[in-house]
């Protein structure tokens, strides 16, 4: 229900092209500076200048601009309930409430986001040269630019257009209180009408908020950006507590400038590196050659290599798209599994790799609710061994047991077996040495 043949600055291709060169940069920066703070530890026996502070604070960059991006490209993570609904009139209806609902809430933060910057940061200097104010401006911006983009993106002819933008003025207005505290300086008194708006919008909020949660929670259902029905939940429940709005942006620099979701974009990186190259195919190689040979040993293969790829991609989806034609035909062609068998295998035990490190899932975990990451990487790997093991056990116990298979044959009567060749079992291993060390990589960085 998007109208990208709208333009606008924000939609233009240079402006695009602007963002997408600071996530590269931001990106490069994040791998860069790591390496750099490494080889001056072991030659000059001092590290690169703040590092630390310097790879929050852009990745509190990379987050911003990559949620530009994604609001432009309209692929923001929602529920989208509506849109199995066969009335166009309703999937319309749907899609101008959500993008007017998420321009009001968006601009409210990015508005509160200013106030944070004036009052809530000290000014400290990154690597000793860059304020940290500067760095923090890109939450004001950045959610100003996504605010407009849905505003822009609301599905409204004619006239009409002008509402999401009459929206954005009516977000303006009730952050008027915070923007206040960002322009007026304590020796200059805030109008006395501001301060009346800002307890008719805690007594509003204190009064509505249940309705308020229940239409958030249908607007989800809706297809409402999820990013956005939280958001909005937050400023609700803030006003309604008596708080000012800006502690929500508070909360946003705090997640994004945490030392433990640094390694998420790295392994990001790491991942994606992976499923483009042929690391899928060398893998599996390497598995072939190894197991194989085994009774049922394919699945096996399939199970192991699933577990393990996901683990440094960080999604099974991730894993499904860089293995799953490759692991599919080698089930259904050659071995004769059936094709329902054969997908219920693939699409299950991806998820297993989840719980060993380094998940990106269980970083998370443990960045927003200050554990320790590597306690969750242990209290993880015993759990998936278990999982690992019962999937195989019950994927040979089963596949045992199939007779029809998708070409009519039985699977019972075909190889479900490869003959162990050494020479190729040695020469996948030799090819693929490189992702199997990553494990030994991962726990020298980590106990380094």
């Amino acid at each position: 229900m998007n109208n990208p043949e709208r333009k606008g600055i924000f939609q233009s291709e240079v402006f695009s092209s602007i963002e997408e060169a600071i996530c590269i940069l931001s990106i490069l920066l994040l791998t860069l500076v790591p390496l750099a703070d490494i080889v001056l530890r072991l030659t000059a026996k001092t590290g690169f200048p703040d590092a630390g502070n310097l790879l929050k604070h852009l990745l509190l960059i990379l987050g911003l601009v990559s949620g530009m991006i994604t609001t432009r490209k309209g692929e923001h993570l929602s529920i989208g309930l509506v849109e199995n609904f066969s009335s166009e009139k309703t999937k319309r209806a749907a899609a101008v409430a959500s993008h007017i609902l998420s321009a009001f809430v968006i601009i409210i933060i990015a508005w509160a986001s200013v106030s944070f910057i004036k009052t809530g940061l000290m000014g400290w200097r990154i690597a000793g040269i860059i304020p940290d104010r500067i760095f923090a401006l890109i939450i004001p911006a950045g959610y100003a630019v996504i605010a407009f983009r849905f505003a822009r993106r609301c599905p409204l002819e004619g006239k009409l257009r002008c509402i999401p933008f009459l929206i954005l003025l009516l977000g303006t207005f009730c952050a008027l209180p915070v923007i206040a505290k960002a322009i007026y300086y304590p020796d200059l008194p805030i109008p006395l009408f501001i301060n009346s708006l800002a307890e008719w919008l805690y007594f509003f909020a204190w009064y509505l908020k249940i309705p308020a949660v229940i239409v958030l929670i249908l607007a989800a259902l809706a297809g409402t950006p999820l990013f956005v029905v939280m958001g909005g939940l937050a400023l609700m429940l803030i006003e309604a507590s008596w708080v000012e709005v800006d502690v929500a942006a508070g909360q946003v620099y705090m997640a994004l400038t945490q030392e433990g979701i640094l390694p998420i974009p790295l392994f990001t990186v790491a991942g994606f590196l992976l499923s483009e190259s042929r690391a899928g195919e060398r893998l599996v190689k390497a598995f072939q050659g190894l197991f194989g040979w085994f009774p049922g040993g394919m699945i096996i293969v399939t199970v192991l290599i699933c577990a393990f790829f996901t683990s440094f991609t960080g999604a099974s989806g991730v894993t499904i798209l860089a293995l799953g034609g490759l692991l599919y035909s080698i089930l259904t062609n050659h071995l004769k599994y059936p094709e329902r068998f054969s997908i219920g295998l693939l699409t299950s035990t991806g998820s297993i790799g989840l719980l060993f490190p380094p998940s990106l899932p269980i970083i998370l975990v443990g960045a927003t609710t200050s554990t320790s990451i590597l306690k969750l990487f242990a209290g993880g790997i015993i759990p998936g061994i278990i999982l690992v093991g019962a999937v195989i056990i019950f994927g040979i116990a089963v596949s045992g047991k199939l007779k029809p298979a998708a070409n009519g044959s039985s699977a019972k009567d075909s190889p479900a077996t490869i003959p162990f060749n050494l020479k190729a079992a040695l020469g996948g291993i030799k090819e693929s040495i490189f992702e199997l060390l990553l494990p030994v990589f991962l726990l020298l960085g980590v106990f380094s």
